[in-house]
């Protein structure tokens, strides 16, 4: 194997790897934000069941949000 093509493809491997990285970042960073909105939404129907609203008036909310986190 000829070094100087060995190291070009670690270069460009590398370089390719980082923006990968970087895009999976950036998708974090997006859902976060939904998900604590979501947690915040699914906390509120929990107590509003304890507090006596019926569970099955709440069943499908709670269940919808439960599946998109």
């Amino acid at each position: 194997m000829r070094d100087d093509l060995v190291k070009i493809f670690c270069a460009e491997y590398r370089k390719h790897f980082n923006k990968l990285q970087g895009q999976q970042d950036q998708a974090l960073k997006s859902y976060k934000p939904e998900q604590a909105k979501l947690t915040t939404e699914r906390e509120n129907i929990v107590q509003a069941i304890k507090d006596g609203m019926p569970a099955d008036l709440l069943k499908d909310d709670l269940l919808a949000v439960s599946d998109r986190l």
